[in-house]
């Protein structure tokens, strides 16, 4: 199950046992994250922009289980919805959460 929640409703959430998964860049992450978050760049800044990390999935997955409910994580959402969907049609995580905006 997939599905988008607000800022309270993931820290609601995180307070029940979830697992935070940042997807934001190793920088961006630098600059402040939320205690206790998993960080796995779902995308890296290069000279020419923004390029998907080849290894999402297997670094993401080397950390997390099935079974884990999961927050996902980036600053607008639209890195957090991708890496939602990929992880979705992967693995089939049981519960991901997609925060729409963390800033």
């Amino acid at each position: 199950m997939e599905r988008m929640v607000d800022v309270q409703v993931a820290k609601d959430l995180l307070e029940k046992g979830h697992l935070y998964l940042n997807v934001r860049t190793v920088e961006e992450d630098n600059k402040g994250h939320v205690e206790n978050a998993l960080n796995v760049s779902y995308m890296f800044l290069t000279p020419e922009g923004r390029v998907k990390n080849p290894d999402f999935l297997a670094q993401a997955t080397s950390i997390l289980k099935k079974e884990d409910h999961i927050v996902v994580a980036c600053n607008s959402g639209g890195r957090g919805l991708h890496a939602c969907v990929d992880l979705l049609n992967a693995v089939r995580f049981e519960m991901l959460e997609l925060i729409c905006k963390v800033d």
